[in-house]
């Protein structure tokens, strides 16, 4: 009896020990294999984005595309598990399956024999001018070229009035939350000079600035970590009023030893243009950024500003 005890106990103690290596097993795999992430955009008449997330040697895989409609694409151990579609791009689908399916109406109306009516749809009147002499009508399959034609230049020229439009609505959010964002930290900073003895007393206490220095070092750790590991790409960019033009560049120039390597920037101050490439790869572990948040949760001084925010708020 006793020995039938012991072996259902080492059973379970087994069990017990299988269950605690797999969360081991699927913990170490969480915290150490890192999420990869791919992107590429082109721009040339159209915008065509990929980007994609994988982990896993991509057994798990999520992939996003834009060519005019939207798509998203689940992927788990090599099965696509579900995939949405949307936007511009299907409704234009339909519209091309409805012409065809005119097309192949009037090809069947056109088959008829001889001698059957016809019906009043296909049929063209006689147009007849002043002269009395006949115009041949033109069939019907250049006229409905030619509207598609009509409709794809329309729906062009709207489309790039509306995305530059969009493109500018951006910009000008930007420059004003910019401005804003600048307007508020110089009333902060005035508001603190009119403080300045409370300023000096904590900038010249020690634990506070090892604590600052501290999280500069853990905040470009985080940065170098996330960044794309390769990156490359050129972007051709301008508008009618070359002010918004130098605005633009005005931003982006900050980060210029950031992109200047792998990405051109080329402003146009004579016109508008739009046009590049851009290629990046990276990988984010999530251990990683786990350990620089455990770092600075591990100083005291840090967490007291943590609670002091957090009674602020």
């Amino acid at each position: 009896m006793l020995a039938v005890l012991l072996g259902i106990l080492k059973i379970i103690g087994l069990m017990l020990l299988a269950v605690l290596l797999l969360v081991l097993l699927v913990l170490a795999l969480v915290l150490l294999v890192p999420v990869r992430y791919t992107g590429r955009g082109e721009w040339e008449e159209a915008p065509r984005v990929q980007a994609g997330v994988s982990w896993l040697l991509h057994l798990v895989s999520l992939r996003v595309i834009y060519d005019g409609s939207l798509r998203v694409r689940l992927r788990l151990f090599g099965f696509y598990v579900r995939e949405l579609t949307g936007g511009e791009g299907a409704a234009a689908e339909e519209e091309t399956s409805e012409g065809k399916t005119e097309k192949n109406e009037i090809s069947q109306m056109q088959t008829i024999p001889f001698g059957k009516e016809f019906p009043r749809q296909v049929l063209h009147e006689d147009i007849r001018t002043e002269t009395g002499t006949e115009e041949k009508p033109l069939p019907e399959t250049l006229k409905s070229e030619k509207q598609t034609a009509k409709k794809k230049r329309k729906s062009f020229a709207s489309l790039w009035d509306s995305l530059m439009m969009k493109i500018r609505g951006i910009f000008s959010g930007i420059l004003s939350r910019v401005r804003e964002v600048a307007r508020g930290i110089r009333e902060k900073v005035t508001g603190l000079l009119q403080k300045k003895e409370l300023v000096l007393n904590f900038w010249h206490e020690e634990k506070n600035r090892a604590t600052l220095s501290l999280l500069k070092r853990q905040i470009f750790c985080l940065l170098r970590h996330v960044r794309p590991r390769k990156m490359k790409g050129r972007v051709r960019f301008g508008f009618d009023d070359p002010y918004t033009t130098g605005q633009i560049l005005t931003v982006v120039s900050p980060f210029y030893g950031w992109y200047a390597k792998n990405v051109q920037i080329i402003p146009v101050f004579d016109g508008q243009a739009l046009d590049g490439e851009l290629v990046l790869r990276g990988r984010i572990c999530i251990g990683a950024v786990l350990l620089t948040a455990g770092r600075m949760l591990l100083d005291k001084n840090f967490r007291g500003w943590i609670k002091w925010f957090l009674r602020r708020a």
